[in-house]
């Protein structure tokens, strides 16, 4: 009985998200990465959540370039996203996530949380149907902040529903 009314609450709890997660033509996601052009031009997806209390929000945004690179970033944030700077916060109150994956190498680079290096999402305009803004940062072999890196510059995002 327990376990039932666990599944009837988390359901529940996930049908009154406020969600948005289509593929849109509008949607763009371009960046340099270490001096090299990247835009994604196929698969091109993201979701944006608001929780139901309103507060909590987030967005994710991904696609693939032609050769088949792939890239995404995400922003996480315990207030409504509004038109700001966010980077991320020893606390997590706040989250960055900047992530690449090129074709011709296994390894994968995302951003991790640094005082002196922080990556960073900036929101230049947001309403109910779309959110656009740039993005820049350093991202990491595997996470690890001791290892290779890349540099992300020059980042622009639209996502837009319309």
């Amino acid at each position: 009985m327990k376990n039932i009314f666990i599944a009837v609450v988390l359901v529940s709890f996930l049908l009154s998200c406020k969600k948005a997660s289509v593929p849109g033509s509008k949607t763009t996601l371009t960046a340099a990465i270490d001096g090299a052009n990247y835009s994604a031009t196929q698969q091109k997806n993201f979701t944006r959540i608001r929780l139901p209390n309103d507060s909590t929000e987030f967005f994710t945004l991904n696609g693939l370039d032609g050769a088949g690179n792939y890239m995404e970033i995400g922003l996480e944030s315990i207030h409504n996203l509004t038109t700001k700077t966010y980077t991320q916060t020893a606390d997590s109150t706040v989250l960055v996530d900047i992530y690449f994956q090129g074709v011709s190498s296994a390894n994968v680079f995302w951003a991790v949380y640094s005082s002196t290096n922080p990556s960073s999402i900036t929101i230049t305009h947001i309403d109910s149907v779309s959110i656009a803004g740039t993005f820049a940062g350093t991202i990491y072999d595997n996470g690890d902040s001791t290892t290779d890196s890349k540099t992300v510059t020059n980042g622009t995002f639209l996502l837009s529903s319309q």
